[in-house]
């Protein structure tokens, strides 16, 4: 065995070890009390598995022929996230939120960047405890409670920075309702884009 990798450990795993890897300014956020959430407390269960909405994420990006780099929150309340020139942060069900990193997420958007979540996002903090309200609500420009998700029609008829967006759900080709936050309410937000020094799309 240590002839048959031999040229592996003398070589390549020395390049691999000093290897950076590529990415096109997007981060995919990885929260560990976000996946223990989703396992153990009911509301989150009904969003959908965890494993399920990264796989989702994951394919998305790679059906645009781009690649991600993950973060998690040490990652993001380190200097290490605003060195690595990511254009994109990427919430993934990231139900919990240390406040260092929700932080983090404001002064990434402050300085220009894009984020993007599937739900709302930090309404329990680092240690899954949940807060009084989103950590990151008045960023997205929302308000609601802890309700379990549902299945809702869906229409989407408007203007998406230049191009005219119709969208109906059920629809041709597809006959699922999707699944919403019945709670969630615009409050400062706007549906897709809220313009300021960032974007925040939700």
């Amino acid at each position: 065995m240590l002839d048959d990798t031999r040229i592996v450990r003398d070589g390549l795993g020395d390049l691999l070890l000093k290897y950076d890897m590529q990415h096109d300014g997007i981060a995919l956020f990885y929260s560990y009390p976000s996946v223990f959430l989703s396992e153990h407390s009911e509301r989150p269960k009904t969003y959908g598995t965890h494993l399920g909405t990264y796989v989702a994420w994951q394919n998305v990006i790679h059906d645009l022929n781009m690649q991600y780099n993950f973060v998690t929150e040490r990652t993001l309340a380190s200097g290490e996230f605003e060195a690595g020139g990511y254009k994109v942060l990427i919430l993934p069900q990231a139900w919990a939120m240390d406040p260092k990193a929700a932080a983090a997420v404001r002064k990434f958007v402050e300085a220009g960047g894009t984020v993007i979540a599937d739900t709302r996002p930090a309404l329990y903090d680092g240690h899954c405890r949940q807060v009084e309200r989103g950590a990151l609500d008045d960023l997205f420009g929302v308000q609601g409670g802890l309700a379990a998700a549902t299945k809702s029609d869906l229409k989407i008829d408007g203007q998406f920075v230049d191009a005219k967006v119709a969208l109906v759900r059920p629809g041709p080709g597809y006959d699922r309702q999707v699944i919403i936050d019945p709670t969630l309410k615009l409050t400062t937000g706007g549906c897709g884009v809220r313009r300021g020094r960032g974007n925040i799309e939700q």
